[in-house]
């Protein structure tokens, strides 16, 4: 049950942090145009490893 619970608490702390820095670059993304590229690009690189590596 303890253990149950700390994995809860550790995925939700994960999920804040990346909530709050998709907020934070929403923010600066005025300032640079290669914000979202950039993003997009760290999302699907990973994915498409992903799906060739492990699912093959």
């Amino acid at each position: 049950m303890a253990w149950g619970i700390l994995i809860d608490l550790t995925a939700l702390a994960g999920l804040i942090f990346c909530i709050s820095g998709l907020g934070l670059l929403g923010i600066n993304a005025k300032a640079r145009t290669t914000t979202w590229p950039l993003t997009t690009l760290g999302v699907v690189v990973p994915v498409v490893v992903y799906i060739l590596f492990v699912h093959s």
